[in-house]
């Protein structure tokens, strides 16, 4: 039987000192708490990854909460845990709902992101069709797009936020819009908007990226669709410097997974990774996968669900070659784990939705190897019946 989120964009929509520190610690490894979400006015439900500024300093998005329109807030939570309320959204025409992290630049002066909402208001893309936005520290925001400007053919959904290249280019996906209505990649340069790839282009295309874009040296762009493909369960693509697009692997929805969703990351040698948000062996937990450059893909590990875990969020790799991970995506609990080179995993931590946060989602990773994190639920449970949430550092 397929999961819900299997049935099309059902699921494309989701898919100061700290109120309480939780340190747990295991030989040398360390999980904390840096902050506690305890007022709906900062914010609350922090569902994507969080973003790290030169200093060390946390930036991240939540996706509801906020004074008085519970449209979501950006926020930044120091080294010493304090925390700073840079955005509350207003709705249109500002954005609304955030769903990924933000990014910000190299001198971390200004944070970049996306709203799936607001903006324009356009039937075409179902009303609201998103926004790209800039902020400043002082928390001045600038709009530079509207999706659904002209119409929603330039895309519409832009869930997965941006990334930034050396040059202050913006790249990202949009779930919807596009000629099918099923997604486009797109490029932002100096104001100018570029539409890369409309989804899907030709037979056997993916439908509905599911993440946002990794970027290697040579300028090629990397992605996931959860949908679509010769097979119907999603792909891996690529997108070269001329815009070209080339389907990288076809998911079968077999033991190879199915739905591949959240961030790719790639290694020295040109080898991505990723997670699936199901596969149909056994039941539907999940996979993390390998495609080597040849588009072979090898599964590395299956997901059992229960306390091993299902719905892996975005990783991270070590210098070791180890990959990191959470389970349990805007669920009541949830895991970060390990999965070393030789495919032998192993849990660090569990969420229990009190204290330490619970529906932990995709993971980031500073120069000294430490890894941040938000928990979607648990934390203060006065704020919300389920929690507002947590932001959380692992130290392995």
């Amino acid at each position: 039987m397929k999961s819900e989120c299997s049935q099309r964009p059902a699921c494309l929509i989701l898919l100061v000192a700290a109120f309480m520190l939780l340190t747990t610690s295991a030989g040398a490894q360390t999980f904390s708490v840096l902050f506690t979400f305890s007022d709906l006015s900062q914010g609350f439900q922090p569902i994507g990854p969080v973003a790290l500024d030169p200093a060390g300093n946390v930036y991240g998005m939540a996706m509801h909460g906020g004074v008085p329109d519970n449209f979501g807030t950006v926020f930044k939570v120091d080294t010493h845990g304090n925390f700073t309320l840079l955005h509350t959204f207003a709705g249109t025409p500002d954005g609304w709902w955030p769903v990924w992290g933000p990014v910000v630049d190299k001198t971390g002066a200004h944070i970049y992101g996306t709203t799936p909402r607001g903006g324009r208001t356009n039937p075409a893309c179902g009303g609201q069709c998103g926004i790209i936005f800039k902020l400043t520290q002082a928390g001045k925001e600038t709009i530079i797009f509207r999706f659904g400007r002209k119409s929603a053919l330039f895309g519409s959904f832009p869930q997965f936020g941006v990334i930034r290249d050396a040059t202050g280019a913006l790249y990202g996906t949009a779930t919807l819009g596009g000629p099918a209505d099923h997604g486009t990649a797109f490029r932002l340069a100096k104001g100018v908007y570029t539409v890369l790839h409309t989804f899907p282009t030709g037979q056997g295309d993916g439908e509905y990226p599911q993440g946002p874009l990794l970027r290697d040296a040579a300028g090629n762009l990397y992605g996931t669709t959860g949908f679509g493909g010769a097979l119907g369960h999603g792909t891996v693509f690529k997108i070269d410097p001329a815009a070209n697009e080339t389907v990288l692997y076809n998911f079968t929805g077999g033991t190879d997974g199915d739905q591949p969703w959240n961030n790719l990351i790639r290694d020295a040698a040109g080898n991505l990774y990723g997670t699936t948000f199901s596969s149909l062996f056994p039941g539907n937990p999940g996979v993390i996968f390998k495609l080597d450059t040849n588009g072979k893909e090898t599964v590395l590990y299956t997901f059992a669900g229960g306390a091993d875990g299902a719905r892996a969020g975005g990783m991270v790799m070590d210098a070791a070659g180890s990959l990191y991970g959470t389970t349990g995506f805007l669920d009541t609990g949830g895991t970060l784990f390990k999965l070393d080179p030789s495919g032998h995993k192993t849990v660090l931590h569990t969420f229990t939705g009190g204290a330490d946060g619970a529906g932990p989602g995709p993971l980031i990773q500073d120069a000294a190897g430490n890894i941040y994190g938000a928990a979607s639920g648990g934390g203060d449970l006065n704020c919300n019946p389920a929690g507002c949430g947590v932001i959380f550092k692992f130290t392995p």
